[in-house]
């Protein structure tokens, strides 16, 4: 075996472990983020829901009370996207996408019920979660 032919693996080798340390620090990364940021998020998101609950009891009446809570709730999952990954994080694309389509239509009470059940269930995502990576650590 010559010297080249083992420079050669050795660079392999270690182009190799490069992408594995790369992809390593990318998934601690992100576990950081989550359990730094995520739980705070989540709590915001609990709050914006039982809001919006509230308000639905008379939503004609409180038709610009929950404009508000949904712009709050929105820039709450836009936060909430760029820290998630997989289906967690497709839920919460969807249910920005359906607050967007809820602020848009006013008051109609259908959808805003559509995205409140949304929110119920990206909470429950998020609580199952956190309780996997407790698991992980």
């Amino acid at each position: 075996m010559s010297l080249s032919l083992i420079a050669n693996f050795a660079s392999i080798a270690g182009f190799i472990i490069s992408l594995w340390v790369l992809w390593d620090l990318n998934r601690i990364k992100s576990q950081y983020l989550f359990s730094a940021r995520v739980p705070a998020l989540a709590r915001k998101l609990r709050k914006h829901s039982s809001t919006l609950s509230d308000l639905l009891n008379d939503a004609v009446a409180n038709a610009t009370l929950i404009a508000e809570e949904l712009a709050a709730a929105d820039a709450t999952i836009s936060s909430l996207v760029g820290k998630l990954t997989g289906a967690t994080k497709k839920s919460a694309k969807a249910l920005g996408k359906g607050l967007r389509e809820a602020r848009a239509s006013g008051a109609d009470v259908v959808k805003l019920r559509e995205v409140y059940l949304a929110m119920i269930q990206l909470r429950e995502e998020l609580k199952n979660l956190e309780l996997d990576l407790e698991w992980e650590r």
